[in-house]
């Protein structure tokens, strides 16, 4: 193929890697770009450095087109008509390179292209006519350009008949021949492990599955004896293995382990491996005179392949972020969270809060197994169904209020009367002047919390603190809720430890030992004080939309006084990531408020672990917010209120104990009836003294299973199914609105931490990205890339180890917010997870250019580009003025039709293999710097028709090593689109130094149909990949624009079911990358090295900011 062609095609390819390396750049060496493009335009032959050698040791040379002779033949003065196949060499001819006749006189080309002919091996060449194109460089100049590359090794003759003639019709003295061997194709078939390399599909080696590398290499076809030496080269290493020198042998490894290999830089290493064999030819010419000469020439074959310790790509990777969440910001925000919910502003995976303080299972009339709670008349069946959330058994079912409870949980049920510390819910019953022990089950049938009241203001606020530690005391996690109204039903079966009433009936008791007895009452908070709120009427309800009952007697004020109820909780993290809060131990009814600026007997004092006055007013502790109005205004001197009322409690059934039982029962029905204050009288003198212990038993519940299970049900949607997000739906197929699936979990080694600045949760977690497959607006779960050996991604992370957090905790006071720290192998796995579900398929073309000057705005680099993403650019240099220029397909047919000059050109990426991603340690105010490798990235350049149908015009394959800077930073909105105003961006910068890179020319009918030069396509490319591409890779790069809002399918909008969104507007919620100080030493496998991690930081500012009188609520967007 014509030189100018391929250099033409070569730039071409260029542009197709423009947006394939996902790597970052510091201060790269520029170029203008008009200087760029004028020395390939021109036809100006690039100097060619070879691969990894420094500037100093580099040897020049120049490319040739034409492997021309030093002179011509001496007879070709003579004045007749002559013809001379100029080339430098009769054997070991290059394969691509075009071929020069040169005629003595002028010559009739149509006599002359009529009676040329070329064979090989006796066959002709592929393609109609004699194989090939013609072009007269002038009337003496003939070049002939075949189709495809000549056959390797094979004798070939050129013969030009008489009857080719001058243009003064003189024809040629006689027949002219001239025959020559070609080179060989040096192919090289190479496996390792018996795996074969160079093939379609991702060869990866676990290092624990494969302790060995077996390499065998080898030609499938004779070389020939002009092969001078062969070594053995690794990409991004100086070092070399001499392989054979001379070399006649058609084997070069037949068992050779990689792992043992003796040169330095040469070993592999974990991640992405692309090794090359050097071939080094040098022969004799086989002419004579002045043409006669020792030529030299170098092929390079390649392999690659990926190797380390590997894991599923597809599971969140244990151990591979942490992160602190800092009292100041994020747990106020968790706080706006539990406020919204309970103000129904969303749901939670489909229920509101009023289905979460119902249970997570139905309402059950069973006890439950294994419990002290009394049985009802024998049975393990109750005559009212409760919710099993609220108890004292451990577990995430409680079973009711035992009144026979303590740690550990007791599971036998105390005989009648007998003596017993454990008594909890313990009262004295009253009969005129006689008095009777009594023991009480409590459970919860009903509990009704409005969204608001007086539809305007929260029921519930939440508020999360950390709580200091002393020398003999843990921090840990406050937790204020402050609720302004609340309904709970409350169903009680009380025992009677010794009976009631015998005094005065004398023969039998009116309530003998034994006797159980079911009541039904109500207890509100914050009731609104009337006078027709009487013993033995019915308050109103709350029914989850209205109150019912007497509408001129509203139960609440139009503002109720927020009462507080705060627990000092410890928390855990089991192995399934969820979270355990319990409440420090032996918490009483009389718990004082533990302060907000505590001391140190404060902290190890064991009096203020659960307080709660507020709902009751029990006791004479005065304390903050008890006894208080319900208005909030104090309470005068020596009277007495309750926040927490409970209406009169109403006998349902009773169940008489002893031989006389059913004539008491009896009589105690005619009593109830008669006179049905006695009996209530009886139930509510009880209540008083076991009201505190209810409401603190409630309370306690909903801190240690409600909160956290509201808490969790949100966390574990981060595990399963995730956070689905979409790239921004501005960028080009197929990276537009390509699913993502953000996963986490927390670790058991999370924690809370509390240094006297410092504040927070530090948080372990597991972290993963994946893609979903299969559904609407996501990839094929078929269609992917293989694997052939090893499945997996290589990481580099020991699993065993959480991520450091010493330094992001200490930093956490003067860096508020969330602060994040992500291992490399987080990268690698989306990295992994696009390329397996082919997002980086890319086909760059018009479109493509025009999707990212949307956001990115335009540029000459960009103008350039798309006036070179056409043929016309290789029409204008192959045959300026030619409308058509023909070729053969991969069939080997002429291109019908044939290439114009308005076809497009479409760059196809097919990466073979998933890139490897590492951060390199840096500290001080450097970003991250990232390291990419990237082996076998094949890239096929297409001419696309006007009917969308494409040809092959080349195909290359490249490997590449480089690093590069990765940054967070405010979008700059250079196109000024307000739909891009106050974004967050990903920025990424090509760094020139230290890239290291292959570029592999790929031969046959299928990769190569035109028989391009592959010597001329590197000779092109080294230069521009530095000079062009880097350039114009970091002006797309730059800033890669974030979505305004990310949806959150765990959170919906009540009424109509859509996804809440969390709000990532930079002008509320600013994202960062933090510098990391060198002594950040904590990396296990390199102990010298900085751990290799990026450290983010999310910061809520601005309207979001609570601390300077914002609302992070507004963070969460369900409109």
């Amino acid at each position: 193929m014509n030189s100018k062609v391929v250099k033409s095609l070569t730039y071409i390819v260029l542009m197709g890697l423009i947006l394939l390396v996902n790597v970052g750049c510091k201060n790269p060496k520029s170029m203008e770009f008009a200087n760029t493009l004028a020395i390939f335009l021109s036809g100006a032959g690039a100097s060619l450095r070879p691969i990894q050698e420094e500037p100093a040791t580099s040897t020049s040379t120049t490319y040739q087109p034409i492997d021309y002779a030093a002179s011509l033949p001496a007879d070709f003065g003579d004045g007749l008509p002559r013809a001379f196949v100029n080339i430098n060499t009769i054997v070991n001819v290059n394969r691509y390179k075009s071929i020069e006749i040169q005629f003595s006189v002028s010559m009739n080309k149509t006599t002359v292209e009529s009676n040329f002919s070329i064979v090989c091996d006796g066959t002709s060449l592929r393609g109609p006519s004699q194989g090939g194109t013609f072009f007269w460089a002038s009337s003496r100049r003939l070049i002939f350009d075949p189709y495809t590359e000549l056959p390797a090794k094979a004798e070939c003759t050129i013969a030009i008949t008489t009857g080719a003639k001058a243009k003064s019709g003189v024809p040629l003295v006689g027949d002219y021949s001239f025959s020559f061997k070609t080179a060989p194709d040096y192919i090289i078939n190479t496996t390792i492990n018996e795996k074969p390399l160079n093939i379609d599909d991702d060869v990866t080696f676990d290092k624990t599955t494969y302790p060995s590398l077996i390499l065998k290499s080898s030609f499938p076809n004779p070389i020939g004896d002009y092969v001078k030496s062969i070594v053995l080269k690794k990409l991004g290493s100086e070092a070399s293995f001499s392989v054979c020198e001379p070399c006649v042998f058609q084997d070069l490894f037949t068992n050779f382990n990689l792992l043992t290999i003796s040169e330095n830089g040469l070993l592999p290493h974990e991640g992405g491996n692309t090794y090359y064999f050097v071939i080094e030819e040098e022969f004799d010419n086989g002419l004579e005179g002045e043409n006669k000469l020792t030529i030299n020439r170098t092929y390079k074959r390649y392999f690659s392949f990926n190797y380390g310790n590997t894991i599923n790509p597809n599971n969140m990777m244990t151990n591979a972020a942490s992160a602190v969440l800092d009292e100041g910001k994020v747990m106020k925000f968790l706080g706006k969270i539990v406020e919204k919910f309970t103000a129904n502003d969303f749901k939670v995976n489909g229920k509101t809060f009023q289905d979460f303080l119902q249970g997570e299972i139905p309402k059950t009339s069973h006890r439950g197994s294994e419990t002290p709670c009394f049985q009802w008349a024998g049975s393990d069946t109750l005559p009212f169904s409760f919710i099993p959330g609220y108890g004292h058994k451990p577990g995430d079912y409680g079973y009711g209020y035992c009144w026979n409870t303590t740690d550990p949980y007791q599971t036998s049920i105390p005989s009648v009367g007998s003596s017993n510390a454990l008594k909890k819910f313990h009262a004295e019953a009253k009969f005129l002047l006689d008095t009777a022990d009594t023991t009480m089950d409590v459970y919860v049938t009903d509990i009704r919390l409005p969204p608001q009241v007086n539809s305007t203001v929260n029921s519930v606020s939440a508020e999360l603190k950390v709580t200091p530690g002393s020398a003999n005391t843990l921090p840990g996690l406050a937790i204020d809720l402050n609720s302004r109204y609340a309904e709970v039903d409350l169903a009680i079966i009380a025992r009677f430890e010794g009976g009631l009433g015998c005094d005065l009936f004398k023969i039998i008791c009116l309530l003998p030992k034994g006797t159980m007895m079911y009541f039904k009452t109500t207890a509100y908070l914050n009731l609104k004080p009337n006078d027709s709120v009487l013993p033995g009427t019915t308050p109103v309800k709350y029914d989850g939309n209205t109150y019912t009952g007497n509408s001129n007697n509203p139960p609440i004020l139009s503002n109720p006084f927020p009462r507080m109820a705060r627990a000092r909780t410890i928390m855990t993290v089991d192995g399934t990531g969820k979270l355990v809060l319990s409440i420090r131990e032996n918490p009483t009814p009389d718990d004082k408020l533990f302060p907000n600026s505590p001391s140190t007997a404060d902290i190890d004092a064991g009096n203020n672990n659960f307080y709660f006055l507020p709902w009751t007013n029990a006791g004479s502790n005065k304390q903050y917010w008890s006894y208080t109005n319900y208005d909030g205004s104090p309470v005068s001197a020596g009277a007495s209120n309750d926040n927490l009322f409970v209406a009169d409690m109403v006998l349902q059934d009773t169940k008489v104990a002893g031989l006389l039982g059913g004539l008491t029962d009896a009589i105690l029905d005619l009593v109830n009836q008669l006179i049905p204050s006695l009996i209530r009288n009886i139930a509510n003198a009880m209540v008083p003294a076991v009201k505190g212990q209810i409401t603190q038993s409630m309370l306690s519940d909903i801190v240690k299973r409600i909160a956290p299970n509201v808490l969790n049900n949100i966390m574990q949607t981060l595990q399963n199914p995730g956070i689905s997000i979409k790239l921004p739906n501005y960028l080009p197929d197929p990276l537009k609105n390509f699913p993502l699936t953000i996963k986490a979990k927390l670790g058991t080694s999370s924690q809370i931490k509390h240094d006297g600045i410092n504040k927070g949760i530090v948080a372990s977690m597991d972290f993963g990205i994946t893609v979903p497959c299969g559904g609407t607006g996501q990839p094929s779960c078929s269609d992917v890339r293989k694997q052939s050996v090893s499945q997996g991604m290589v990481n580099f992370k020991d699993p065993a180890t959480p991520m450091p957090v010493d330094y992001l905790f200490n930093n956490s006071h003067s860096l508020p917010g969330a602060l994040v720290a992500l291992h490399s192998d987080t990268i690698t796995q989306a990295a992994f997870q696009m390329w397996k579900y082919r997002a980086v398929d890319l086909t760059i073309n018009k479109p493509f250019i025009d999707a990212i000057n949307q956001y990115a705005g335009e540029s000459d680099l960009f103008k350039l580009t798309e006036q070179l993403i056409t043929v016309a650019p290789i029409m204008s240099i192959l045959a300026p003025g030619m409308d058509l220029v023909n070729g053969l397909d991969a069939g080997g047919n002429l291109l019908n039709p044939a290439m114009k000059g308005e076809d497009a050109i479409d760059l196809v990426a097919e990466p073979v293999m998933p890139p490897v991603v590492k951060f390199l340690p840096y500290s001080g105010t450097a970003v991250p710097q990232v390291k990419l490798e990237l082996s076998d990235l094949k890239v096929k350049v297409m001419g696309r028709r006007t009917d969308s149908s494409r040809y092959t015009i080349a195909t290359i394959k490249t490997s590449l090593s480089g690093t590069g800077d990765f940054n967070l930073v405010p979008f700059s909105n250079p196109t000024g689109n307000s739909s891009f105003n106050k974004l967050n961006a990903i920025s990424v910068k090509v760094q020139t130094e230290g890239l290291n890179f292959s570029v592999d020319v790929l031969e046959g009918a299928d990769n190569n149909p035109l028989g391009l030069d592959p010597e001329g396509i590197l000779n092109v490319f080294e230069p521009l990949i530095k000079t062009l591409v880097v350039p114009l890779l970091n002006n797309v790069l730059k800033e890669i624009p974030l979505d305004a809002e990310i949806p959150f399918t765990a959170l919906t909008n009540p009424s109509n079911g859509k996804a809440c969104r969390i709000v990532t507007r930079n002008d509320v919620a600013k994202l960062g990358i933090l510098p990391i100080p060198s002594t950040e030493v904590v990396n296990s496998i390199s102990p010298n090295l900085p751990f290799p991690y990026a450290l983010a930081n999310l910061d809520f500012i601005g309207a979001a900011d609570d601390t300077t009188g914002g609302n992070s609520g507004i963070l969460i967007n369900c409109q």
